[in-house]
């Protein structure tokens, strides 16, 4: 487990970034209320009804587990 200073949600912190990568997050109620405000959320999941997508700006269906390694392999 994270570091709490880590953490997003109840037991964690609120924040609110210009653009906020959100992988593998089901989207859960004490998630988005920490993460109200950002200006783009991107969202990456392999679950088609998460709740993520509900506030993301971009959402992309797909295994975050194999999604990853592609994406970074590509901004390097």
């Amino acid at each position: 487990m994270a570091e709490k200073e880590r953490l997003l949600g109840q037991t964690g912190k609120s924040v609110k970034p210009i653009l906020l990568i959100s992988v593998g997050t089901s989207g859960a109620l004490q998630y988005t209320a920490r993460v109200h405000g950002t200006e783009t959320v991107i969202a990456i999941n392999g679950d088609p009804p998460a709740p993520i997508f509900k506030i993301a700006h971009l959402g992309l269906m797909a295994d975050s587990a194999s999604l990853l390694p592609l994406l970074l392999g590509a901004l390097t």
